[in-house]
């Protein structure tokens, strides 16, 4: 297989490139409805976060056929590309756009947090050698209490909301959040995250070890 047949998902045009430091590559990929992808190769291993509800259709480099995914908005998931990569195209089978985003793990953090987040607003939904992914939920006029990320991680908005966070020295900072937004932190402690919207503020949480 010749690499003029497909391209890198670095060069893929839908996967709208955000941004990159040692640890982390993130994309934005938007495909319109009835667009599709090029072919294009994954080589490192990516987690995704869907933003919204999507049909597509998804066809290996090579495969006669396609098999078609019905993706739940919030959904994240894992795929190991290093050991075994992946050459695809992705069509748009849906009736809006379809958009996700793709978090390449690029070096493992020089810390990390030795047990997972307990408190009633981070609950984990799954863990894997390289991360731990936690689903954030604050209802509007609730906040986290204090709270520590003990690791370097991704945060992933799921949809529309106003919060303010408070660091240990009572500084606070209003955010508003698009879905889609995507934020990478250095460990941090003793902060607290409000939600001073109407509706309850969602977020994925993964923490790169």
């Amino acid at each position: 297989m010749g690499n003029d047949e497909y391209v890198e998902v670095r060069d893929e045009p839908r996967h709208r490139h955000r941004f990159e430091n040692d640890y982390i590559r993130l994309y934005d990929v938007l495909i319109p409805k009835g667009d599709e992808t090029l072919y294009h190769r994954h080589g490192v291993d990516t987690f995704y976060v869907m933003i919204v509800n999507s049909s597509v259709q998804d066809r290996t480099y090579g495969a006669a056929t396609s098999s078609t995914a019905e993706i739940t908005a919030g959904g994240a998931f894992l795929r190991g590309h290093l050991s075994e990569p992946l050459i695809h195209r992705v069509c748009n089978v849906g009736l809006g756009d379809a958009r996700m985003i793709g978090a390449e793990l690029k070096a493992a953090p020089p810390v990390s947090s030795s047990s997972p987040l307990r408190d009633p607003c981070h609950s984990i939904q799954k863990e894997h050698d390289r991360l731990r992914v936690y689903r954030l939920g604050i209802q509007p006029d609730q906040t986290t209490g204090r709270i520590s990320y003990d690791f370097y991680g991704l945060t992933v908005v799921l949809g529309a909301a106003v919060i303010s966070v408070e660091d240990e020295l009572h500084n606070e900072t209003l955010i508003s959040c698009s879905a889609g937004d995507a934020i990478w932190q250095s460990p941090r402690s003793n902060f607290t995250i409000s939600n001073l919207g109407q509706v309850e503020y969602r977020a994925i949480v993964a923490e790169w070890r």
